[in-house]
């Protein structure tokens, strides 16, 4: 489970999400530009995402990316290192047993216009 909490009152959470039942460390990673929440497990084949408001009820799920082999570790790639022209607005390196996997995520678009956003 995680838990989602006002930092000027602690007293209680403001909402609570049920993940799943995996015993592994959860590896939590935001961003703050776009306001989304990624949360890689440690054992765990998947990487899953939140989009993450100051109304309630505070986050939504978004997605997963699921992944063939379980993750040792991930790393977050810096926001230069990214594909802007592909609309590309996160990258990880997931570290498995044997290899280093790059996992994009992109924002899709209709149009090969450019967006200002």
């Amino acid at each position: 489970r995680i838990f989602f909490w006002d930092e000027r009152d602690t007293s209680k959470p403001l909402s609570e999400v049920q993940i799943d039942i995996a015993s592994g460390m959860l590896l939590p990673f935001f961003d703050p530009d776009t306001s989304l929440l990624y949360l890689a497990g440690k054992g765990d084949t998947n990487i899953r995402y939140f989009e993450i408001e100051d109304a309630d009820p505070f986050q939504y799920y978004l997605a997963q990316f699921l992944g063939k082999d379980p993750q040792r570790g991930v790393g977050y790639v810096p926001k230069r290192g990214l594909d802007v022209s592909n609309c590309e607005i996160t990258r990880f390196l997931r570290l498995s047993q044997s290899h280093i996997e790059p996992v994009s995520f992109s924002v899709p678009r209709k149009g090969d216009q450019f967006q200002s956003d």
